[in-house]
């Protein structure tokens, strides 16, 4: 990335879990300094917490929860990058989650929505041909992200 940058002379594929991140100092920013704190594993690397800044596109900006890929030295698990390319623009995600809304109101198929507590929104699980597997969703999301998500007082 940088010139100054170590090269991973041995890659293995991981994840990278972004278990916090500093917000862009602007929008209008097209890239800017990203604080990361990351849990980053692979096979036979085992999960090692790291400290990380970097420059990180704003529209492509990461948030707590967010698991990418990554690419690890093998020989030294410290070294590694993390690909934030995987995540997509937020104009993408978006355009992505206004059609999922509209097509779950318009009674499409390939989706269910379940009612959040908190919320008078439904919230819609892709790919949840029934209530309950979009309930499934639900508890999934909720142990990723640590949060009740549906109001019932439980995480999971």
């Amino acid at each position: 990335m940088g010139i100054f940058k170590r090269k991973i002379k041995n890659p293995v594929m991981g994840t990278a879990q972004i278990v916090q991140c500093s917000q862009p100092a602007t929008q209008r920013a097209t890239w800017a300094r990203c604080d990361l704190f990351v849990v980053v594993e692979g096979p036979g690397i085992e999960a090692t917490s790291h400290e990380l800044h970097q420059q990180v596109r704003v529209a492509r900006w990461p948030h707590p929860g967010m698991t990418l890929p990554c690419r690890i030295d093998a020989n030294k698990p410290e070294r590694f990058e993390i690909d934030f390319d995987a995540i997509a623009d937020w104009r993408d995600q978006a355009r992505s989650d206004a059609a999922s809304v509209a097509a779950s109101r318009a009674g499409a198929g390939g989706s269910a929505s379940a009612s959040l507590g908190m919320s008078s929104a439904p919230v819609t699980v892709i790919g949840a041909a029934t209530p309950e597997e979009a309930q499934a969703g639900i508890r999934k999301a909720e142990v990723l992200l640590g949060t009740d998500l549906d109001g019932d007082g439980r995480i999971g």
